[in-house]
């Protein structure tokens, strides 16, 4: 179970709900001062947004996750 079901592994690093804006806010903030990743977050009208940036998407899904999008559980 996840937060969302789906996720553009190409380019997306994340989707909140309308009552979480100000942490996709943040996490974009975060992201871009202090990893220097640009990263673009969309805002629906419906006020559900998104992170985007391929270059972070690359790098987390091919180190956290395996080619069906499950996470790697190292334990």
């Amino acid at each position: 179970m996840g937060r969302f079901q789906y996720l553009d592994r190409r380019t997306q690093i994340d989707s909140y709900y309308p009552y979480e804006e100000s942490l996709a806010n943040y996490i974009s903030d975060f992201i871009n001062q202090y990893y220097k990743i640009k990263v673009k977050a969309k805002f629906k009208q419906s006020r559900h947004s998104e992170i985007f940036s391929p270059k972070l998407a690359k790098q987390l899904h091919s180190q956290y996750f395996d080619e069906k999008g499950n996470f790697i559980d190292e334990n």
